[in-house]
């Protein structure tokens, strides 16, 4: 039995030796023409930068001047190929591997498709990094706001908590930086309130929003106590002092605007009634122009609402006319005569 089986093998040996590469052959005819190698690229593949540490000691901060997304090119089979999603495929640079020329090998993967023999290219093969100085500078939180509080009330005082932050990032966008802004939304607001969770950006001189992605701050949220205060209405009373040159009277006053809205807490707002100003006409004559500050005639603790903090006041002083007028006694109507008494017009020469 033994002796038939080795002659079964042997038999024919070099045919079937033979015939093994040709069945393999054969068989990949079959795989490629069923199952072929396809090449697909995916464009606009992000890539991500590992051990971005390796930057930070040494004092700088970088910039990814080209290749910050590529075209990865997947080849392998297709039934393979055709389940592959661009989310599917990792794209990696690692800041440590770095060259003098500040150019990082680029390598892809398709870890999903692991088991299999898909391989894969990118395009470009390496990005280029732009390396600047890191600075830290301080900065001070300004408040703008959105929206209004209550008609009847305004916004009286605004305090940020913290007051000062601190940004770190390249010198040259550090430097662009002109103010920090926190924006808060007011709603009808009646009492004081507090705003959490602002986020602080920073703007250039010309007011535009800079680009904080590659900026670090010191703090992410800004907190703001908002103080909320009444409002008064307040007549403006406008009245002159002195006499204007000997002939002369004051014969019109006109002013502009002739009452103001002033806010401040409830027991300021209580001392105030009224503004009294005085001009002076003292041997004045002609037309008397003046624009008058405001503020100084308010008590501690009461401001004005809105830009206007001045009136404007203009006094006539016009030279006086004097006439003669001659009238009889039938003239005179005669009142209030006391009962008992009797009276007469005495006569006067001229």
């Amino acid at each position: 039995m033994k002796e038939n089986l080795t002659k079964n093998w042997t038999n024919n040996l070099g045919m079937k030796l033979i015939s093994l590469p040709l069945a393999f052959m054969i068989w990949l005819i079959i795989i490629n023409i069923d199952d072929p190698t396809i090449s697909r690229s995916y464009p606009n593949v992000a890539v991500e930068l590992l051990n971005p540490d390796a930057i930070d000691t040494l004092g700088k901060v970088y910039e990814i001047a080209e290749g910050n997304t590529v075209t990865v090119t997947v080849t392998g089979r297709r039934s393979i190929v055709d389940k592959v999603r661009s989310s599917d495929l990792r794209v990696t640079a690692d800041l440590k591997q770095m060259s003098a020329f500040n150019k990082i090998d680029v390598e892809a993967s398709c870890e999903k498709f692991a088991y299999t023999d898909l391989s894969c290219s990118t395009r470009p093969k390496m990005l280029t990094v732009s390396l600047e100085d890191k600075v830290t500078k301080q900065f001070k939180i300004n408040i703008e706001t959105t929206g209004v509080v209550d008609e009847n009330f305004y916004v009286g005082t605004l305090e940020a908590s913290p007051k000062m932050i601190e940004i770190s990032g390249a010198q040259s966008v550090v430097e662009q930086i002109a103010d920090v802004r926190v924006i808060v939304p007011l709603n009808e607001e009646t009492d004081d309130f507090r705003h959490g969770k602002l986020v602080p950006k920073g703007y250039d001189a010309n007011g535009k929003e800079i680009d904080s992605s590659r900026l670090e701050f010191s703090d992410t949220s800004i907190t703001v106590k908002v103080g909320v205060q009444d409002t008064k209405i307040i007549p403006i009373e406008v009245t002159t002092v002195g006499t204007p040159i000997i002939g002369y009277a004051v014969a019109a006053m006109n002013y502009d605007p002739s009452q103001i809205k002033v806010t401040g807490t409830e027991e300021a707002l209580s001392k105030i009634t009224s503004i009294p100003i005085e001009v002076d006409v003292t041997n004045a004559r002609g037309i008397i122009e003046q624009e008058i500050v405001l503020t100084p005639y308010l008590p501690e603790g009461v401001s004005i609402v809105g830009s206007t903090n001045s009136i404007a006041v203009k006094v006539a002083i016009e030279q006086m006319d004097s006439r003669k007028m001659t009238f009889t006694t039938d003239n005179i109507t005669r009142m209030n005569i006391p009962e008992g008494l009797e009276y007469s017009f005495a006569e006067q020469g001229n």
